[in-house]
């Protein structure tokens, strides 16, 4: 909240909204990827206000459903899945836009395919201390 009161991040109101959660479609990968994304900028947020809530909450349903996904969110599992997902759909998200295309063609699919697979087997064989450093860095704040 102070980062919005102080004017560091966008508040999401008028027309020009820079940062907010995003619901997640139902039919297109890309918007799950853009949920993570949102929620990966705003977690420091989010947990300010479900702290909040915890405290200052209406009815002591909101303050329990509160304290609930506060403890969720926090866990390490949440964490690092969180961040798995982040990376993983980041590296498919070129690769799910191209295939939505009416006009991209069968050669160039494949070539987008092969980059995926080359990407993600990277991350597997490579990827593991960047991701971990990420996770604990996110999980300890």
């Amino acid at each position: 909240m102070e980062a919005i009161q102080d004017y560091e991040l966008p508040s999401g109101q008028g027309l020009n909204q820079e940062t907010s959660l995003k619901r997640a479609s139902d039919t297109r990968w890309g918007s799950h990827y853009g949920t993570l994304v949102s929620l990966v900028n705003m977690f420091s947020s989010v947990i300010e206000v479900l702290e909040m809530i915890v405290d200052d909450g209406v009815s002591l349903d909101q303050r329990g459903e509160a304290d609930i996904l506060l403890n969720l969110l926090q866990s390490f599992d949440f964490v690092s899945s969180l961040f798995l997902m982040k990376e993983i759909l980041g590296i498919t998200n070129v690769l799910s836009h191209a295939l939505q295309k009416k006009d991209l063609d069968i050669v160039s699919a494949m070539a987008l395919v092969k980059a995926c697979k080359q990407q993600l087997q990277a991350m597997r064989d490579n990827g593991w201390d960047a991701w971990l450093d990420k996770v604990s860095f996110l999980w300890q704040a």
